[in-house]
């Protein structure tokens, strides 16, 4: 046992040497939004702007977050701190780099073929380091106009992003473009969290279709998985 738990400390010490050389010749680290210390402090509602993808890198930061928020957790488990310690190494040096990569063709070949169609994606990016810290997708779901997924950053929920990203999907949906005024969302029944998001927002349960079966991404696999479905009468803005 032993001289097991030798090898294993080896390999883990070479392991981590490899990452460190790897992060210090790569532009962009893959910790990087996370070890930003300055954002984890309060920003004003005026710190980060919502914008569409625009660039390349936009939708490369798109897949980092998508796979920080929906898969990181989930493949580094709870486990003791060896195992773990060892399987978050693996992660960042080979599954998070192959998922993120197959996160970002999946939306660009989406965007790509929704062109034409009433399809938006709006990033939240904070204007001072020009992170992305959030992101919204809205399309037309049996021509209702739909908030199919939401998510904001770890080390900056809590301060308004989400908020900001759901105004700006209700703008969308109210513009003279798209011309609805009632907006959806759909939420996975066991995320408590994201159902009192939207309450709070004035989001609420529909009566003739409390839940529906929504493809999920996990990894690479779609699962179905049940949502509830929300609602909320916008009010048109005089500017359009």
């Amino acid at each position: 046992m032993m001289i097991r738990s030798r090898q294993y400390d080896r390999v883990i010490a070479v392991a981590a040497l490899f990452v460190i050389v790897l992060r210090s010749r790569t532009c962009h680290c893959w910790q990087s939004r996370t070890d930003d210390t300055s954002m984890s402090l309060p920003i004003p509602s005026d710190a980060f702007s919502v914008i569409p993808p625009r660039t390349n890198q936009d939708w490369t930061d798109l897949s980092k977050l998508l796979v920080a928020v929906f898969d990181e957790e989930d493949n580094i488990g709870n486990r003791n701190e060896r195992r773990k310690l060892g399987k978050k190494l693996w992660w960042n040096m080979f599954e998070k780099p192959a998922l993120e990569e197959y996160v970002y063709k999946q939306y660009v070949r989406t965007a790509r073929s929704m062109k034409r169609r009433k399809y938006s994606i709006l990033l939240a990016k904070n204007i001072t380091s020009g992170a992305v810290v959030g992101m919204a997708e809205l399309g037309l779901d049996a021509k209702r106009p739909t908030v199919g997924v939401l998510c904001v950053a770890s080390e900056t929920r809590h301060q308004g992003v989400g908020r900001k990203l759901l105004e700006s999907c209700e703008s969308v949906v109210c513009s003279t473009a798209w011309n609805q005024t009632v907006c959806y969302v759909e939420v996975e029944d066991s995320n408590k969290a994201a159902v009192d998001f939207f309450s709070r927002q004035g989001y609420v349960t529909r009566d003739d279709a409390d839940t529906r079966m929504v493809r999920v991404r996990q990894g690479r696999r779609l699962e179905l998985r049940p949502h509830r479905i929300l609602s909320k009468q916008l009010h048109p803005r005089d500017d359009g």
